[in-house]
């Protein structure tokens, strides 16, 4: 499990409104599930049905 401040420190990397979805939504345990913010991303239109990140710059494909 990496510790909270690795967490946070990869989430910075961010879209500040994706942060702020994952923040009022997830707690820290939340955030150790893969799953947990799949789903949420998905939610937010930041993750497609197919496992892709969409952000304004590209996409990314998600490796399990």
């Amino acid at each position: 499990m990496e510790p909270i401040a690795e967490i946070r420190d990869n989430l910075s990397t961010l879209p500040f409104d994706l942060i702020k979805i994952i923040a009022s939504n997830l707690s820290v345990d939340d955030l150790m599930r893969l799953k947990s913010v799949c789903k949420l991303m998905k939610n937010a239109k930041f993750l497609e049905a197919t496992e892709t990140l969409m952000f304004p710059w590209g996409r990314h494909e998600l490796i399990d």
